[in-house]
């Protein structure tokens, strides 16, 4: 258990796939300001191709009883779209070149439990 403000996870955005990357992460945001982020990020992360669109994006947004207008506009509008490309600038300021890659305490570490969990306890000392 981590006391609460001790450690936080932060997902940035790191485009690979051009447009369609793109889409996935604009998607994603507006999913977020839904409070259903982590919904969409793992069907994108499955590849669920589905969602690569506006119309599929919107219908899986039904399904989890999202407010379809509020979406749509986010969609339509681009709304998270300058968010994105900061948070594209800011994963290559860091030196990332490819997915995933984590950091802690500005550090980066290996993908792997062992490897965040160590660095997150030498961290804390």
């Amino acid at each position: 258990m981590v006391a609460t403000g001790i450690a936080r996870f932060e997902f940035v955005h790191y485009s690979v796939h051009g447009s369609t990357g793109d889409f996935a992460h604009l998607v994603s945001e507006c999913a977020a300001d839904q409070d259903r982020f982590w919904e969409f990020h793992d069907q994108l992360m499955a590849r669920n191709r589905s969602l690569y669109n506006a119309a599929g994006a919107s219908a899986y947004a039904a399904t989890l009883a999202m407010d379809a207008e509020q979406f749509e506009q986010c969609l339509s509008g681009r709304t998270h779209a300058e968010k994105i490309r900061q948070s594209v600038r800011d994963a290559r300021a860091l030196g990332v070149s490819f997915t995933p890659v984590l950091f802690v305490d500005g550090r980066r570490v290996q993908p792997t439990a062992d490897a965040v969990i160590a660095a997150a306890k030498a961290a804390a000392e």
